[in-house]
């Protein structure tokens, strides 16, 4: 869903309502493990034309990416839990090797944007003139 806001308060909101939103799972490795990606896109353009007519406009990605785990360390694992693994593991392995094509700098190799939904989201963010910053956060019980 897209937004107009015009303050902070009301990106705020709209960050907590996501969070509501937020599918939330107890595993055998973390009691509160979220089990969705959550990204708040933050896209801002000026209102005035700079003199040769251009407007500014810049995006803002904020990702909080669910974590992977193995499938087997996972305990007993089925149906819609094994699905749901799966699929976090495939995106963010899809993540992985985006990152790693892009830091080859061989404009031969075809960045495989295309293979997962949140690869395809963060296309823009990711290659060409951007700047991307990465903050991982990890469990000591791991």
């Amino acid at each position: 869903m897209e937004y107009c806001v015009t303050n902070q308060s009301e990106c705020i909101m709209l960050m907590q309502k996501g969070e509501r939103n937020r599918y939330i799972r107890s595993t055998a490795n973390n009691i509160k493990s979220s089990r969705s990606h959550t990204i708040f896109q933050l896209s801002v353009e000026s209102t005035k034309a700079d003199s040769k007519g251009r407007l500014q406009k810049a995006k803002l990605n904020l990702c909080d990416l669910a974590g992977s785990e193995k499938i087997k360390k996972s305990g007993d694992v089925k149906g819609s839990h094994l699905d749901e693994l799966k699929n976090i593991n495939l995106s963010l392995t899809t993540l992985g090797k985006v990152i790693h094509c892009l830091s080859q700098n061989n404009k031969k190799i075809v960045v495989p944007y295309r293979e997962s939904k949140l690869t395809r989201l963060l296309q823009d963010s990711l290659g060409g003139n951007t700047r991307t910053c990465l903050i991982a956060t990890l469990s000591p019980l791991l």
